[in-house]
């Protein structure tokens, strides 16, 4: 991440533990989340193979340099947000999060590419749509 980025972002797996991420890596987790599969029979998780994880074309699409989308997994991974397994990526599922379709996702990547903390669109949005959804 650029030396100059501050901002963070706390996330709650549950009530106890708190992670802070900064917005790109906000941004690289919600969009490797859009990309991923659900698996629904036995665990119940989302998933990425490993065959289908192109680094530098995800970066180039999230308009990130490699290094700082490579530098993100490796923090994701290190805070248990990623799991590594042999043939594929097990994504740990927020309680702040709502996993998008990946169309909302690139559209959210598009307009957040105009402004310096853009990866924050992705979580307030995420916000609104469970504020919505409770309030019905």
């Amino acid at each position: 991440m650029a030396a100059n980025e501050r901002s963070y972002y706390a996330i709650d797996f549950n009530e106890k533990e708190q992670v802070t991420l900064t917005s790109k890596q906000f941004l690289v987790y919600s969009f490797l989340l859009a990309k991923s599969k659900w698996n629904p029979s036995g665990e119940k998780h989302y998933y990425l193979y490993k065959a289908d994880f192109t680094p530098y074309l995800f970066a180039k699409e999230l308009g990130v340099s490699r290094p700082t989308f490579n530098n993100a997994v490796k923090k994701l991974i290190s805070i248990g947000l990623i799991v590594e397994n042999k043939n594929y990526f097990i994504f740990r599922i927020l309680k702040s999060f709502v996993p998008l379709p990946i169309e909302t996702i690139e559209q959210l990547i598009k307009w957040g590419k105009r402004c310096k903390n853009g990866g924050y669109l992705i979580p307030i949005f995420c916000g609104l749509y469970k504020f919505f959804h409770y309030c019905r």
